[in-house]
């Protein structure tokens, strides 16, 4: 599995001119599966798409979503929404209260998805919108 989520940020950095994920994306990837809440979805044994999050902040009640990526092949089929309401009932389950994320200010279609989930710009940090989501 890790190979194919190296595969499919790798491919989502190459149509976002290296902006998906703007570190080692091998060092990424071990950190989030690691350290992260994976959930994934394939479709005849290919990654289409997965959701990574931490849910380990007890003390915020704040659960982080640190990675939502799908292959562009199957953007807006609704496999993220997928993704995000399964991880949503995972962190409410757990007892959190709140869902925290990054966004990059000019990722338009990634803010509108969130806004359009619920999500509110809280604060901008540099290049990016901090958004959170009450449960």
């Amino acid at each position: 599995m890790r190979q194919q989520i190296v595969g499919l940020l790798e491919e989502l950095n190459s149509v976002n001119n290296g902006y998906f994920v703007e570190t080692d994306i091998n060092d990424y990837v071990d950190k989030i599966l690691k350290k992260a809440v994976l959930i994934e979805v394939d479709k005849s044994g290919i990654l289409v798409g997965f959701i990574a999050y931490y849910a380990n902040d007890i003390a915020s009640e704040t659960a982080y979503l640190t990675m939502l990526a799908v292959k562009p092949l199957y953007q807006n089929e609704g496999y993220g929404k997928h993704l995000l309401d399964l991880s949503i009932k995972d962190i409410r389950d757990k007892g959190f209260v709140k869902y925290g994320l990054e966004v990059l200010k000019n990722n338009f279609q990634a803010f509108k998805f969130y806004e359009n989930q619920g999500f509110k710009t809280i604060k901008s940090r540099g290049d990016f919108l901090y958004m959170e989501k009450p449960l």
